[in-house]
């Protein structure tokens, strides 16, 4: 892995990235992948593996109050006001930035969780060039997101935006072990892998709540990406494959998966599919069926670039 930084869309943060080469050429294309809420691109090492070993060049950032581009003051903070746009922007000057390196490469986009909501809000502004988008890990409509909503707006005026959200991280979090037996970590609904939880629940650069602005960030990013008015803007000929498992909180146990899978089929996506992988959780790729999950996504590269896999 190569480290690398360059300057965030807000024109004052630093933000630390991340380069996967295969060992040899010629490359396959470029996958950027966009991380998660609470953690950073070091635990992609192993989803970064398999791509290079396949001859893709694997890309992605710590976002704005993430691993490397944030310190203890910032952990959880994108912005005063609009942070979730400068994540969006943010994805599209590394993107830029790679294009630029490895002009012509077929291009790819990854997103995992919170990454899923930043790249589906991404695709409705920049997918022009992309060879596919792989969203992973995702969320449906919130029945009570206009209520989140107005309650961290009140919590940033009443504390400030760079105030712990720690209301907002119980209301948001609380029930998604309670399909999962004895909670020991409180990151059991990550994978049914212990040796793949455990390490994020020891992980010092994952210690983290969001501030209050951040947690507005992320409700105003998944109220943007909820229902026709997101999926209406998305390009129809983007090939778009969306993977989740079946006991995934974050997709209310599918349900929510399904839903994003109809929006986008009711506005006309051309190629479009989905898989629910049984008995998997959040995180597939430290999932015990990770294997799997990586043949699927190989299996879509390849399909959309005419290369065999």
């Amino acid at each position: 892995m190569q480290e690398f930084t360059y300057l965030s869309s807000d024109g004052k943060t630093t933000l630390g990235a991340s380069l996967w080469l295969p060992q040899q050429e010629p490359y396959r294309g470029i996958v950027q992948i966009c991380h998660g809420m609470v953690e950073h691109m070091g635990r992609y090492e192993w989803l970064a593996g398999q791509l290079t070993d396949k001859g893709y060049i694997v890309c992605g950032d710590d976002h704005l109050g993430h691993g490397r581009s944030a310190d203890n003051q910032t952990l959880g903070y994108f912005g005063e006001r609009d942070g979730w746009r400068h994540l969006v922007e943010d994805e599209h000057l590394l993107r830029l930035l790679m294009q630029k390196q490895y002009p012509s490469m077929p291009y790819y986009l990854l997103g995992h969780s919170m990454g899923s909501f930043i790249t589906r809000e991404y695709i409705t502004q920049y997918a022009a060039g992309l060879k596919g988008y792989i969203c992973c890990g995702t969320s449906g409509r919130n029945p009570l997101i206009g209520f989140a909503l107005v309650l961290s707006n009140v919590m940033v005026a009443l504390q400030g935006g760079k105030h712990i959200g720690r209301l907002l991280n119980r209301l948001a979090f609380q029930n998604y072990n309670r399909h999962f037996g004895e909670v020991v970590t409180g990151v059991e609904w990550l994978s049914r892998d212990a040796a793949q939880y455990l390490p994020f629940a020891n992980d010092p650069k994952c210690h983290f709540t969001f501030t209050n602005a951040g947690f507005r960030d992320l409700f105003r990013l998944l109220h943007r990406v909820s229902g026709k008015q997101w999926s209406n803007r998305v390009p129809k000929e983007l090939p778009i494959l969306i993977l989740s498992g079946e006991e995934d909180p974050v997709g209310n146990y599918g349900k929510g998966v399904r839903q994003v899978y109809g929006w986008l089929k009711k506005s006309g996506i051309h190629a479009l599919q989905l898989k629910l992988y049984p008995e998997a959780r959040h995180e597939l790729h430290n999932e015990l069926n990770r294997d799997e999950f990586v043949e699927d996504v190989f299996a879509f590269l390849s399909c959309h670039s005419g290369i065999e896999s």
